[in-house]
């Protein structure tokens, strides 16, 4: 689950991931901004609704888990992604909300000690 929630995590955490696939994304390669936050939100969640594969994780970055899904869940209602006048671009290099999501992620990740690079992110995409 670790590696699940380090692509995860990571393809938000990453302006890189995004502006290849959401920005530049084309028809057979494109992934929406929603589609990444609600992956993250959906992968920690199963971490922690889990006995077994919470148990991979300390209590803080348990804490770490827990801190990111409340922050998707306060975020992801305020994040343009059906605003027509924001484009993706916008959306990806510009929105403050979206930014903080790309920050609460790298935040989790460092707080689970796991690293990620594009071309791990390209590997499983």
């Amino acid at each position: 689950m670790k590696n699940q929630l380090r692509i995860k995590l990571g393809r938000l955490a990453s302006i890189d991931f995004q502006r290849r696939f959401c920005v530049g994304g084309t028809k057979s390669e494109y992934v929406s901004p929603s589609e990444i936050l609600e992956s993250a939100a959906n992968a920690v969640q199963t971490t922690l609704a889990s006995q077994v594969l919470s148990k991979e994780f300390d209590g803080s970055q348990q804490q770490a888990l827990r801190e990111f899904l409340q922050a998707a869940n306060m975020i992801a209602p305020e994040i343009p992604f059906d605003n027509e006048s924001v484009s993706v671009e916008d959306l990806i290099e510009r929105d403050p909300v979206w930014n903080k999501a790309r920050a609460s992620a790298q935040k989790c990740l460092d707080a689970l000690g796991l690293k990620v690079s594009l071309p791990d992110l390209l590997d499983h995409s």
